[in-house]
């Protein structure tokens, strides 16, 4: 497993993103080793705490289209990217290594 901490400022509060992070949310669920996303918000920052199944899945999600979507945004600026190797057995423990996402559809992936 590998986790990135994503962040990044926000000129458009939340509320006004449901729609459009609620599509992205769906998205996420067709994004091949993503484990699962955690939403993040402190005031106009924003981001997400994901866990995939490996770093290669986790380099392949920061290099595609979707993220790309978003660092494109004109509100959406300072992004941070953050690496984290899993401490797996102690993750397990605590039920830290994530529910399986749903895809587009619906469906556990």
């Amino acid at each position: 497993m590998h986790a990135v901490l994503i962040t990044f400022a926000s000129a458009v509060e939340l509320p006004a993103l449901e729609a459009p992070f609620t599509e992205y949310a769906r998205a996420l669920g067709d994004v091949p080793g993503l484990v699962s996303k955690t939403w993040l918000v402190d005031d106009s920052t924003l981001g997400g705490f994901h866990l995939f199944e490996s770093a290669a899945a986790a380099e392949a999600y920061l290099e595609g289209p979707l993220l790309a979507s978003v660092r494109a945004n004109p509100a959406f600026s300072h992004f941070a990217v953050t690496h984290y190797g899993v401490v797996e057995p102690l993750s397990a423990m605590t039920n830290g290594l994530g529910a399986p996402l749903v895809d587009a559809a619906g469906s556990d992936r």
